[in-house]
């Protein structure tokens, strides 16, 4: 009997490489694309349909059927490719610890591991014929993703650990503007379309822009861990598409005006200079703390101006 066809996604960065094919290098036809099998070519160009089906058109010509994202003159709401960031697979496991874990919490203000795993077993397991059980290890991985989520807050009681339900954002609506300003230009916008779901209000858009990369959201993740990695002072392993890794000292992202591109700019072996395209990155790494980094950046800062200096120069 064939597995039945899921279209949910369980790892990003798999749905990032057959986007990334499909879209940015161009849509290939089925007999054309060598990455992986036919069977897998054909569930994840379903599994995209099925979240980008209005903004996907097909084309038929001499040498087969192809499938492109078409964009109407009429600008849409936020960038299409949000979608794929919106969805994960899950288990029924996940289904049922994720509804009786809140509605638990929902009750009592504050919970700890042991009062929650025996409220899931005497107050829902227990009302089932032949329930499974769940050990304290399984609950309590659920609830640390769930922190790490921000849906649930761990905190210290009385020397044990307990749970609460994360208070919900308070987003001004001045902050709305900026939110739909910065989704759609910055890297890492896809977390503006995220705190704008939090907002119940359907607000539209004030801005229209005639250049719009939309594409450069499947590099969000790589986007964030890059930043983060500049935000703390550590290095970077950056493993390219290519199958080349290099160890980087990470010191800014710079975005094109013109293309929309986005490149990690940073030092190798702390002495030369270089940039490399974030959609050819396939993953990134954190390393080690850099001790100097103050240091180096200044002296990165110093070889912007006088980069910039010279420019002018040039100009006059």
């Amino acid at each position: 009997m064939s597995r039945q066809f899921n279209e949910l996604i369980k790892e990003f960065n798999s749905i990032r490489l057959y986007a990334r094919e499909f879209y940015i290098n161009g849509f290939k036809l089925r007999e054309e694309f060598r990455e992986k099998s036919l069977r897998s070519y054909d569930n994840e160009r379903r599994r995209i349909e099925s979240y980008l089906h209005q903004y996907i058109e097909p084309e038929q010509n001499s040498t087969g059927k192809s499938i492109r994202l078409e964009l109407k003159q009429q600008q849409p709401a936020a960038n299409p490719f949000f979608k794929l960031w919106q969805t994960k697979s899950f288990t029924k496991n996940d289904i049922f610890l994720h509804f009786t874990l809140l509605d638990c919490l929902v009750n009592d203000n504050l919970l700890s591991l042991t009062q929650l795993t025996e409220l899931l077993h005497n107050c829902y397991l227990s009302q089932f014929d032949e329930a499974p059980t769940f050990s304290e290890i399984t609950v309590r991985n659920k609830l640390k993703e769930y922190c790490q989520l921000g849906v649930l807050q761990e905190v210290n009681n009385e020397k044990r650990l307990s749970y609460k339900i994360a208070a919900p954002l308070q987003i001004s609506a001045n902050l709305v503007p900026v939110l739909h300003f910065f989704k759609e230009v910055m890297p890492g916008g896809v977390v503006g379309q995220f705190l704008l779901n939090q907002i119940d209000s359907d607000s539209e858009s004030p801005f229209a822009f005639k250049h719009h990369f939309i594409v450069h959201t499947l590099d969000e993740q790589i986007a964030l861990n890059c930043l983060e990695a500049i935000s703390l002072h550590c290095s970077l392993k950056v493993m390219q598409y290519n199958g080349k890794e290099t160890d980087i000292t990470p010191l800014s992202l710079y975005v094109s005006t013109e293309t929309g591109r986005q490149y990690l700019v940073g030092y190798l072996h702390k002495k030369l200079l270089t940039s490399i395209r974030l959609d050819n990155i396939k993953e990134v790494r954190m390393m080690d703390s850099i001790t100097n980094y103050p240091k180096i950046k200044q002296r990165f800062a110093l070889k912007k101006i006088r980069h910039g200096m010279a420019a002018l120069i040039d100009n006059l």
